[in-house]
């Protein structure tokens, strides 16, 4: 999450909408999270999964529906969230679509490694995270 945050900060994003797979408990806790770190969460939708073995087993093609059902107007960002999610190859796609950012939990975490790193390359075809921050 201290991943998701800094991608959040480094994109000036303070509204966003989340799609998850977790229960609506879990998703509780996600959204006073980073709502107490200064964030709006717009809306927070969940697929009521228990388990990452079933997480795994999204379609990314599902995903990628989800988040676009689960976006609002005023959501200056979507985060998907989880690392179980296959997340990355839609997020380009995805921005195409509802023009603006989309941060998975696994970019964020990938570009923020890169950055602790000293590595500021720029990679295309995985959102504005990667590509511009």
């Amino acid at each position: 999450m201290t991943s998701v945050i800094r991608a959040l900060k480094a994109l000036e994003v303070s509204k966003i909408a989340i799609a998850t797979p977790y229960l609506d408990e879990v998703n509780d806790r996600e959204k006073n999270y980073l709502q107490d770190r200064g964030f709006e969460v717009t809306r927070i939708c969940g697929l009521n999964l228990r388990h990452d073995s079933e997480m795994v087993r999204v379609r990314p093609e599902r995903i990628a529906d989800f988040a676009k059902a689960v976006d609002t107007t005023d959501a200056e960002a979507v985060f998907i969230s989880c690392g179980a999610l296959r997340s990355l190859d839609i997020v380009d796609e995805l921005e195409q679509t509802l023009k603006k950012p989309v941060i998975s939990s696994n970019q964020a975490m990938a570009w923020d490694i890169l950055r602790l790193l000293g590595i500021r390359d720029r990679v295309a075809g995985y959102g504005t995270l990667m590509r511009s921050c």
